[in-house]
């Protein structure tokens, strides 16, 4: 019987305490993972900008030279 005292308080332990933290932590985690990834993205198309506007107005000359016969 003892034994059945001690596991159902380790149930419940587990079932009000342990799982809610994991879950609140699991959370915050994933928040800051998604977080993360909209700065990277945000990154990554601000530097795609500045490289879009180095190219902005360039002239390309290409110079084929003539067919030697």
């Amino acid at each position: 019987m003892a034994d059945l005292v001690g596991m159902q308080k380790a149930v419940d332990k587990l079932t009000n305490e342990t799982v809610p933290a994991l879950t609140t932590a699991v959370e915050a985690l994933v928040e800051q993972i998604d977080r993360k990834l909209d700065e990277n993205a945000a990154e990554l198309v601000k530097e795609a900008h500045a490289l879009l506007d180095r190219l902005n107005g360039t002239t390309i000359t290409i110079h084929i030279p003539e067919r030697k016969t």
